[in-house]
């Protein structure tokens, strides 16, 4: 996750949210970095927010530069199209291609796959980020890679443990580990007087 390039569309195809919610903290500050006026938006797939999203993204405010759209739970979000209900996906493929430069999409997909009809109507022009599921002959360098990222040191008995009590994804390694960190860290941390 830290070499992860911010695109302007992003799907992250996962059933946990934990690496979505770390690439949504990447994108915040990336589009706060620019230090130009910005719009955080944030859809949580209620009724009518695909409609909404439609009105806020093809209807651009005139006090913020940019804009961020986060959608969290994309398979509900994007039903109409992934089922083949709703509006025509050529004029949604018009439109969503050619989003401006100033617009920023990440969507988690709570799902392992994202639908070709979901994908097409970005034209092309959608990163794809599917998390990782780890077979048993993979869990160890999986887990070592997360040790990595989080900037944590285990054992041989803490990777055995770990390795039989967490199940074998990314999301999952990732999320325990900070855990672990924060936690040590409030433990063996001096408590200042």
């Amino acid at each position: 996750m830290i070499g992860i390039k911010i695109t302007s569309n992003c799907f992250v195809a996962a059933k946990e949210s934990y690496e979505f919610e770390i690439l949504a903290e990447k994108y915040k500050d990336s589009i706060r970095k620019t230090g130009e006026s910005h719009e955080i938006v944030i859809f949580v797939s209620e009724p009518g927010d695909f409609e909404r999203f439609q009105s806020e993204a093809f209807n651009l405010d005139i006090f913020s530069n940019r804009k961020l759209f986060i959608i969290k739970s994309g398979l509900e979000f994007f039903k109409p199209i992934s089922t083949g209900k709703g509006k025509n996906n050529e004029s949604l493929q018009k439109q969503f291609s050619n989003f401006p430069d100033s617009i920023q999409l990440l969507i988690h997909y709570n799902h392992w796959e994202v639908p070709n009809k979901v994908l097409q109507i970005f034209g092309g022009k959608a990163n794809l980020i599917k998390t990782k599921n780890f077979y048993p002959n993979e869990t160890r360098g999986g887990l070592l890679q997360a040790c990595k990222e989080i900037g944590v040191q285990l054992d041989e008995d803490a990777i055995d443990e770990f390795l039989h009590k967490i199940p074998p994804s990314m999301g999952a390694y990732l999320q325990s580990l900070s855990k672990l960190k924060l936690y040590l860290s409030k433990k063996f941390l001096p408590n200042k007087i």
